[in-house]
């Protein structure tokens, strides 16, 4: 299945308690400034919490932010799971003689 641009593979799950705002100064240098409210960031987190003990986040900008806008970037749970990579041994699987000739 092709992905196409702009298109969503699966809803997000934004991640609440968190206000984002980036400062950008003249010299084209920016910070992002990050008001949390821990119970309720802490609450969202730990219902996403994996058996290792960590949360992973992206945090993205707003694609069109008001100027007077409260916040400029939001955060989403990052859901990516890597395919777990097979053994070597299992991809090199030798085939007998007898498989390389057609008759």
């Amino acid at each position: 299945m092709e992905r196409k641009k702009g298109e969503i593979m699966e809803d997000k799950i934004f991640i609440s308690g968190m206000f984002i705002k980036e400062k950008e100064f003249d010299n084209g240098g920016s910070v992002l400034n990050v008001g949390i409210k821990l119970d309720e960031l802490m609450s969202n987190l730990s219902k996403h919490k994996k058996p290792n003990g960590y949360v992973n986040i992206t945090i993205s900008k707003t694609r069109n932010p008001k100027e007077d806008a409260q916040t400029t970037h939001y955060a989403t749970l990052n859901t990516f799971e890597p395919k777990e990579v097979q053994k070597e041994s299992e991809e090199k699987q030798v085939d007998s003689p007898e498989d390389e000739y057609p008759f």
